[in-house]
């Protein structure tokens, strides 16, 4: 699927013949190969990001009412932090994205308008879990970090998945 978008999104910016070569050495890189293979979170993630980052850029998107914009993009976001806690730390980054990119077209106040609906969205679709798991446990990513967060649920330690330590290696 993301070499899908990523062949959707290159194709009308560099022709078809060059959007296949950068989708085909995309998918050959054996880290991408190793990622797709074992953690399908992570794979998920990329996903929903880079179609984010699709949304943002595509012109029929950003023409729109602001709000819209920022919704849908809101919501693509939303579905990557609910796969994994990193996409809390790539919020930020989309916002600047909608700032920017959004803001240099269709100027300031649409941009600031987008963002806000997209934030809107994130905090409330994309951080339910988390709101969810703090109000049960205490812990908003139980029971990762419970040695900060002191659930009851769980021992006052950080938790550690030992059943892949000392089994992957270079």
């Amino acid at each position: 699927l993301t070499g899908v978008l990523l062949y959707a999104f290159c194709r009308p910016r560099i022709g078809v013949f060059n959007a296949l070569l950068c989708t085909i050495g995309w998918l050959t890189v054996p880290g991408v190969i190793q990622e797709s293979a074992s953690l399908h979170d992570d794979t998920v993630l990329a996903l929903f990001l880079f179609a984010a980052l699709v949304c943002l850029y595509d012109p029929r998107v950003r023409g729109g009412r602001s709000w819209a914009a920022g919704t849908v993009t809101g919501l693509l976001v939303s579905a990557a932090v609910a796969t994994k806690l990193m996409g809390w730390i790539l919020c930020p980054v989309y916002l600047l994205a909608v700032l920017a990119w959004c803001g240099r077209e269709r100027g300031t106040a649409w941009a600031l308008q987008a963002a806000a609906a997209a934030m809107t969205v994130v905090v409330v679709a994309g951080g339910f879990q988390y709101w969810y798991a703090l109000a049960v446990t205490g812990n908003p990513i139980f029971p990762f970090y419970n040695a900060v967060f002191h659930s009851p649920y769980y021992p006052w330690t950080n938790f550690l998945d030992r059943s892949s330590v000392g089994h992957f290696g270079w």
